[in-house]
């Protein structure tokens, strides 16, 4: 794992999307191996180690707040390697199943995919129509 223990990545996750009343934190839905993997498509591997190697070692031990801020600090030594780990981060975790089930859970909306089926839409007004067919042309009509 890169030679990152797993309680750490687990931290990292867990600080990028934290586990609420109503979600999963990102470490209970995420395996490392396939966040890993993501993260070596879209980075390049040498930065995101040099990325990895600035956490230090307690970072599991303190706060959420100071944790942001650890992560913040090195956004701007290494904005690659943190965009490659939010980008695979939150793709992994917004297309789990579970994820997208309590997200549907929670307010009501389909996490279906709106393509084969689409969405059914309420028969069109025609009333809202009225105003602008009332209105002259706005071009000359070919004689």
């Amino acid at each position: 794992m890169l030679g990152i223990p797993e309680h750490l990545w687990k931290s990292i996750l867990d600080t990028l999307i934290p586990a609420t009343s109503n979600n999963h934190g990102a470490s209970e839905i995420i395996m490392i191996e396939e966040l890993i993997t993501d993260i070596s498509h879209i980075s390049d591997m040498k930065q995101f180690k040099l990325f990895l190697e600035e956490i230090p070692e307690n970072f599991s031990e303190i706060d959420q707040s100071a944790r942001e801020k650890i992560l913040e600090t090195l956004e701007k030594a290494f904005p690659d390697a943190l965009d490659a780990l939010l980008n695979a981060t939150y793709t992994i975790y917004y297309s789990h199943p579970a994820v997208l089930s309590k997200i549907s859970e929670n307010t009501g909306y389909s996490t279906t995919a709106p393509q084969p089926n689409g969405y059914v839409l309420k028969p069109f007004d025609e009333r809202l129509l009225q105003k602008s067919k009332a209105r002259p042309a706005m071009w000359r009509i070919p004689e």
